[in-house]
Parts: C-alpha cells; structure tokens; sequence
C-alpha cells in the first residue's frame, strides 16, 4: 500500500439518532432536494442517473456507487488521479465530478423526468417559496440591471460612504425582529423587512435632489478682501445688523459676570466683528452715520473684542491701537500672535555663506538667503527639515549662531571698523557683540558689558564658541561706565524695554505691562543712554535700539538725549529699508533730525518691531552758548546840582524809563534764579509778622 493510500481518510460514519450536523441529516439538505425527494417517493423510483454515485458520496450511505465513483482502492491514487482527470462517461455524457452546484443536479433532473415547477401542487408550491425566501433574499434573486430598489443604494458613486455603525445597526437590530415576531411574522420576514427599509430610505436620503437647505452666502464681515467704495455702500445694511448686534444690552458689570462664568463668545463672530468695526471707522463718513453709533463707542466696542480675540489687557491694547491706523492695528495684532521665521547668521571668522549654505543643505536643511537681499550673513531656516538646527556639527563648531533678523540692525547702523574700541553696553546673550567682532576681524577691541550676572555666563559661552578673540566681558551697571572707562570709538546700547516688538516670541507682554512699567523703562533708559554719550569720545558714534515700538521709549528719549547733550546730533543710520520715526505723537513733538531714525514692524518687514537711532557725538564747546545774563545794575547815583545847565551835551536823565528798565532787569535775575518775580513781598512779609504776633 503506498504512502497516500495509508494516509487517505475514509468516509466519515453516520452520527447517531441523524445529528443534524451531518452532511446528510434533512436539516442540512437544501431545499430544491426535498422538494425532489418528496416527488420521488410521490411518483416513484427515478431511473439511475449519472449524478447517483455523487449523491450517494453525499447523503453518507456508504454505497457501491460511490465507492466507485471514487475508484477502487486496490488501484492506489495513481487510478484516483485517473478518474479526476478524465471521468468515465455514462450514457453519453461526461460527467463532472468537480461541481458541486444544487441548481446542476435540479436542472439534469428536470431534463430527466420532464419535470417542471407547474407540476408541484400548491403545498408544494409554498413549501418552495417559504425555502427559497429562507436562502435567498429578493435582490440576490434579481437579474442584474433590473433596476430594484437596491441598486441605487448599492452602486450610488455620488455618495460618499455609508456608516458602518448603521451597517451593524441594521444587522443586528434586535428590537425591529422581536416587535416583528411578536406581530406574528417571521425571522426572516420581519428581518428582510426592516433591511428594506432602512436601506430604502437612506438611499433615498443620499440620492434626494431636493436640499431643504440653501446655502447662505457669507456675511460682510466675513469678506476679508479690501473693500472698493462701491461695494462699500452696499455693505451698509450688513454692518448696521453686525454693529446692533455686537452692542451689549447690558453694562460693563454684567459683561464681566460673562467673563467670570466662562461664556466666550464664539471667536469667528468676534473676528468677523472687528472687521466690520475697522470697516467703519476706516470709511466713517460713508458708513459712521448709517450705524447709529458714534464713534467713540464703535472704538470702545473694537477695543474690546481686540482684548477678547487677542488677549491683551484693555490699557496696553488700547496703548497699541492709537499707533497705527484702525487696519493696521488689526494687522499688527494679527502678526504678533504669528512666529517669525527661524533666522540664523554666519560666523565670517570661519566660514562663508556660500560655504554653510551647502554643508547645512546636504544634511537636509531648508534655508535660503533674507527676504530683500539686505545682510549678506544671514539665512532663513525652515520649519519643515527634520534636522535640529541647534545641533549641527557646523552650529557647534561655532560656524553659525541662532539670531532673529532684526538684532543685525542695530550692528549695521553702527558699522564698527578694524582697530576700533567698541563697547556694547547690554551685549547678553552676544548676537550683536559677535557680529561687531566678525566685522572688525577679530582686530581692535570689542567691550561686551551686561549688569545680569546669570546672563554673562550665556555670553562668554557664545564668544568662546564663535571664536571671538578681541571681546573683553565686564559685569557692571552701564550707568556706572562714564566713571569706570570712556572713550570709545562706538557705543551699541540695545537698552531694556518693554518687549511689545516681540509679542511673538513673549506672550506674556500682553498681560504684565502696566503704566507704572513704561514709566520705570523710559526713566532707565535716558539714564542709560546719557551714559553712553558720556562713554564715547568726540567723533564718536553711539547707536540706541530696542524691540519696544512705543514712542514713550524711542521717540521721547532720544528728544531727551538731544535736549540734555547739546553737542550731540542725530545722523542717517544707513540701513536700506524702514519707516521713519514719529515727528510727533498725540500732540507733542519730538527733536530735530527724528526723521533719520527707523521704524520696524512685524506686519510690514515680517521681523521683530524694532527701533534704531545713530547719534554722532561732537565737540563740546562747539555746541551753541546759551545767551549771557544781563549784568547786575549799578545803583543809581543823581547828578549833583553843579552841572553847567550852558553846556548842551550834559545827559539828560528820564526816571519814568529807568525804573522800567531796573524792573525788567530784576525780573530777569529773578526768574534765572528760580524765583517768581510776581510775588509781592511785601505781603509775603506782613502775612509772616501777623504769624508771630499770634
């Protein structure tokens, strides 16, 4: 016996009492075959068919047939192969042993007998139709194409996807089959019944053409391009309801209960409120009196959305907006809340641009040269390379150092030359006193001072690492510098300041600046740079920055400076780009040349607000003298009674003009030292001995 003969299994054995997990238990008998068995013990045996031994292998009988359907078992599988591959014909047919399909045998045996389905009697009939619901549902049973009421739901590309929760739903929705059951249906029945259903009526769902909704086209505020004068007038009746509606009913007292209670309103609506505002007051004699409102409350309302939306405090957003423009406050708000982009500047003590640029390329950095061409060493780094810019080999090698774009202002207004003796008077973390030594070439000197003695640690470790050999770090007040060294060729003072440049980078600022702060930092700051002046020697330069755009820090101490240094002049900074600074302010005006300092915003140049002021420092005694006093009057002596009243050119004296004149003169002195000349002393005297006599 060969090897699979030995290991073919044999038939498997009926199961006892006619297990319905038999293959050939009723049970599992389709039911075209009872309805053919039924006949067959109506009418009688049928003639033998070439599908007997198959049907006998089948039902498990165990017959002779089947035995040699299969083939002999002497044979070995060499004649089972045989038989598989070229079956034996019987009455002229070839026989397949491979199918295994019920509608095969039915339809040989309805060619067989003549048998037909009109032959069934009604019981029959029933029997059929309940059996062939039972196995198959009505759209298994429809020809394709027929157009039945699951096709569309089946082949509906316009829909997007059906939910598989539903899906499950409607497989096993347990509640629909009881209620149904409990009517007297049938599983079946009622579970085709609630699949037709549901599924109808999604596809209707999906496959309507009708949309109850209509889309409503977006409100005015939401408009975000810049309006022309004739869409202007068209917008009116919009901003009117946008304007009534953002309007509280009730006083600031029940606003702040809002607040309290967490009730924000939905910041879309806001957005879409300031714009309309900015609208308004932009295009306030075409649009202000259609409101209804005046203009203080549209700002007033403005204001506090600005504190709502953007977070900042109701005193430093209303400080912000009065300077810009109503649109352009709204923009820098925007842009503040927007990171600038990572900027990195080359250390020309080793290496080029050209040269970094490649290296940092080929470990996979995106970069590319400053927007406008204005620095020749810095690079723009973007966010979407995977390599930490931070800590490259290059980076520690000291070939580049992480620097925000608009600290290389201060340092090109200055332009320090080779051999020079340079100070910055607040140098932590180094970015400006490394690029003053690059452009120096290591030559001359470079005095790097910083009062914060946890940050000097930051600084001589970025000086070390860029490999600036002429840098000398102190640790001291500046404004003890006058007395400690002076003369300097270039004094850089990036002063301390309130940081409302740089909102981005902080976002504290927006809520921990108070009055008291802008009062304190201006204050430091005249002192700081009437130091600087006072550290640099005649010819000099002094270079005053710093990344607050208030006019209380810029504009107003370098008018002091101008005021207190007579000798001391501004002069252009030399940069390629900028706004001017204020030549006024909300009435007051600022000292001559401001126009030669430089603004810079977040909105406009896409960098950190920024300001810069060049001064050039003069000679002292070249400056214009103030006016001489008026000497002090002689006491005046009468002519005595000898004079020759003959002589013709004796003075004449006339004491009406004289008194005029001593008077203005004392009035003079009087005010120079200080004093009112108006107070009548007299009774300032009387007033005094009334006292002393009490």
């Amino acid at each position: 016996m060969g090897r699979q003969a030995r290991s073919k299994q044999s038939d498997p054995t009926p199961l006892k009492d006619g297990g319905k997990a038999h293959p050939g238990a009723p049970e599992r008998k389709g039911k075209r075959k009872l309805a053919a068995e039924a006949k067959a013990e109506r009418v009688g045996p049928a003639a033998p068919s070439p599908r007997a031994p198959k049907r006998a292998k089948q039902d498990g009988t165990g017959s002779a047939s089947a035995n040699k359907a299969k083939g002999k078992g002497k044979a070995g599988s060499q004649t089972k192969k045989a038989a598989t591959k070229a079956p034996k014909a019987q009455n002229g047919k070839e026989v397949d042993w491979e199918s295994d399909d019920d509608e095969d045998d039915i339809e040989g045996m309805k060619a067989e007998d003549d048998f037909s389905d009109e032959e069934l009697d009604d019981e029959e009939q029933k029997r059929l139709a309940s059996a062939r619901s039972a196995l198959f549902d009505e759209v298994d049973l429809e020809e394709p194409g027929a157009g039945g009421e699951y096709d569309d739901d089946e082949f509906d590309l316009d829909r997007a996807s059906d939910d598989d929760e539903e899906d499950l739903d409607d497989e096993f929705d347990l509640d629909e089959e009881e209620e149904a059951l409990q009517d007297g249906m049938t599983e079946e029945q009622a579970l085709q019944n609630g699949k037709s259903a549901k599924r109808a009526a999604r596809a209707a769902a999906y496959n309507s053409d009708d949309d109850d909704e209509e889309e409503a086209p977006l409100p005015a505020g939401l408009d975000m391009r810049r309006l022309e004068p004739d869409a202007i007038e068209g917008q009116v009746d919009a901003t009117m309801e946008e304007l009534e509606g953002a309007k509280s009913d009730d006083d600031e007292d029940s606003d702040d209960e809002n607040l309290q209670q967490g009730q924000l309103e939905d910041l879309r609506a806001i957005e879409k409120r300031m714009r309309t505002a900015a609208r308004v007051l932009s295009h306030w004699k075409q649009l202000g009196p259609a409101t209804g409102l005046s203009r203080s409350e549209v700002v007033e309302q403005l204001l506090a959305d600005i504190c709502q939306y953007h977070g900042y405090t109701p005193f430093l957003a209303e400080k912000l907006f009065e300077i810009f423009s109503v649109e352009e406050a709204l923009e820098f708000f925007t842009a503040s809340d927007t990171p600038r982009p990572l900027t990195i500047r080359v250390n020309t003590l080793k290496t080029r641009r050209r040269d970094l640029a490649q290296a940092l390329i080929n470990r996979g950095v995106n970069l590319e040269p400053l927007e406008g061409g204005w620095s020749k060493v810095g690079l723009q780094v973007f966010s979407g390379s995977s390599v930490p810019i931070g800590a490259t080999p290059e980076y520690l090698a000291g070939h580049y150092i992480l620097q925000a774009a608009s600290s290389f202002l201060p340092v090109m207004a200055l332009d320090p030359q080779p051999h020079e003796r340079c100070l910055d008077m607040s140098a932590a973390p180094g970015g400006k006193t490394t690029y003053m030594s690059a452009l120096m070439g290591n030559t001359g000197e470079v005095w790097a001072n910083d009062s914060s003695r946890g940050r000097i640690k930051g600084l001589g470790g970025n000086v070390a690492r860029l490999g600036c050999r002429n840098v000398v770090i102190t640790n001291v007040d500046g404004r003890e510098f006058p007395k400690i060294m002076g003369g300097f060729d270039r004094v850089l003072l990036d002063a301390p300041c309130s940081g409302t440049g740089v909102i981005s980078k902080d976002q504290s600022v927006k809520v921990n600046k108070t009055e008291r702060d802008f009062m304190l930092l201006s204050h430091l700051q005249k002192q700081l740079l009437l130091c600087a002046i006072d550290s640099t020697k005649t010819g000099g330069h002094v270079v005053y920055s710093t990344c607050s755009i208030m006019p209380d820090e810029n504009e107003s101490v370098v008018t002091y400076a101008l005021r207190k240094r007579p000798h001391v002049k501004l002069v252009d900074t030399g940069l390629p780009f900028g706004r001017e600074g204020f030549k006024s302010f909300r009435g007051k005006q600022y000292g001559k040349g401001i126009e030669h300092t430089r603004r810079y915003y977040p909105h406009v140049q896409n960098i950190d607000g920024f300001y810069v002021a060049k001064f050039y420092i003069g000679s002292p005694s070249s400056a214009k003298k103030a006016p001489e006093p008026v000497s002090p009057t002689l006491p005046y002596a009468p002519l005595t009674e000898e004079v020759d009243e003959e002589e013709g050119d004796a003075p004449v004296f006339e004491e009406e003009e004289d008194t005029k004149l001593i008077d203005e003169t004392r009035r003079r002195q009087m005010k120079k030292k200080g004093l009112n000349p108006r107070a009548d002393k007299s009774k300032a005297g009387k007033k005094a001995a009334r006292v002393d006599e009490e």
